[in-house]
């Protein structure tokens, strides 16, 4: 069987989950192509069959000529056309398997030009839930006219996103599967987490610094602890963003300097070890009130329960699915976004709990529904049909 993949960037830095998944699918005899505009980490992430286009998007004068082509065009291609159809024509995969909802136009058009076999379009969340996006009535239109043709299906990795593909663009239930990312744990070093509320008790969030990551509720619930006596209580934030200096200067002005550790884009092995090192894992995402996106899934709050963490998510998005109900109270806890109070008494209920810490069953109870072995699996049936 040939899979031909559709990847914007081939292979980002943050998105080593599409990498893992063709070098699996190729382990398990997929013959895996893949076709991008610009095929970059060449060392770090090697694959031999890579067609490249070799146009950067983050040029400033393609960026204008694709804001040019959406506006005045109606254009939505991420690939040019002739190419691509080159490329289905040479390769003759038996499915296309698009990385992200942008590729619909590019996949109507091989359709009608006489492409039969499955096609795959994986949501990840931007590419669904970002209203400056959606907000534009002819993507919507253009979204909704390339699901209709009979050959085409789509995975979300919650529930959540799922009910968002059938509210924004009306792709009907039974052509979006929920599949859910898997989590690779094998640098996680797993020990029950006992707390000592006479230590330094350490926060710790992974996450890009920006806005529905909600970093900024988090380093006001830390001021509400310290004021309510739990000094000894730190906060690690391990990411990189644009909104970097923002909390930063939040924290300064809370007089939070000292007891806020920034760490810039770790590497992954580098994340693991404080998370480790931390005591209780905090994702405090909400919606963006500028474009409306929210957290899909949660990769980084299945490697916390990894090692042993005690967890705390939002409800927003697709969280709550992450931690299959939180059925491990208050070891595992899904509470209000945008609510510095409510990160708070999570918290302090941690703390003072005299409920054990997670045992190594029932982390393994939590990660087996996220197995890489489950996810590899359910992508071989929807590439054969099943």
């Amino acid at each position: 069987m040939k899979v031909l993949h559709l990847v914007s960037d081939f292979s980002n830095s943050s998105e080593t989950f599409i990498y893992d998944l063709v070098v699996d699918m190729e382990e398990l005899g997929i013959d895996n192509h893949v076709v991008t505009n610009r095929h970059i980490n060449k060392v770090e992430r090697p694959f031999s069959k890579v067609i490249s286009f070799d146009i950067d998007h983050r040029n400033i004068f393609e960026k204008i000529l694709k804001r040019g082509r959406r506006k005045l065009l109606n254009d939505y291609h991420v690939f040019e056309q002739k190419k691509l159809q080159q490329v289905v024509n040479d390769i003759q995969p038996d499915v296309v398997h698009s990385h992200f909802n942008y590729f619909f136009e590019n996949i109507h058009d091989i359709i009608k030009s006489g492409f039969r076999g499955r096609v795959i379009i994986s949501t990840h969340g931007i590419d669904v839930v970002n209203n400056k996006l959606y907000g534009q009535p002819q993507y919507v239109e253009k979204v909704y006219k390339c699901q209709q043709h009979d050959n085409i299906y789509f995975t979300a990795p919650s529930n959540y996103l799922k009910r968002k593909l059938q509210e924004i663009f009306g792709i009907a239930g039974e052509k979006i599967i929920v599949l859910p990312n898997c989590v690779n744990i094998s640098m996680a070093d797993f020990k029950e987490k006992e707390i000592d509320p006479a230590e330094n008790i350490y926060i710790v969030n992974v996450g890009r610094f920006v806005g529905f990551k909600g970093q900024a509720y988090l380093i006001d619930a830390l001021s509400r602890l310290h004021e309510n006596g739990y000094k000894q209580v730190r906060l690690k934030l391990i990411g990189f963003g644009p909104l970097e200096s923002a909390l930063r200067q939040q924290a300064v002005d809370l007089g939070l300097e000292g007891a806020v550790d920034f760490k810039i884009d770790l590497p992954r092995e580098k994340i693991f070890e404080e998370l480790s090192s931390s005591d209780i894992y905090i994702q405090s995402s909400v919606q963006d009130e500028e474009t409306g996106q929210e957290e899909s899934f949660g990769i980084a709050v299945l490697e916390a329960i990894s090692v042993g963490l005690p967890v705390v998510v939002t409800d927003s998005g697709g969280l709550p699915d992450t931690i299959c109900a939180a059925p491990y109270q208050p070891m595992t806890q899904i509470i209000d976004a945008k609510s510095s109070q409510g990160i708070c008494q999570a918290v302090v209920d941690i703390i003072e709990s005299e409920h054990p810490p997670l045992k190594k069953e029932q982390v393994d109870d939590l990660l087996s529904h996220f197995s890489t072995d489950s996810n590899r699996g359910k992508i071989l049936e929807l590439y054969r049909g099943a």
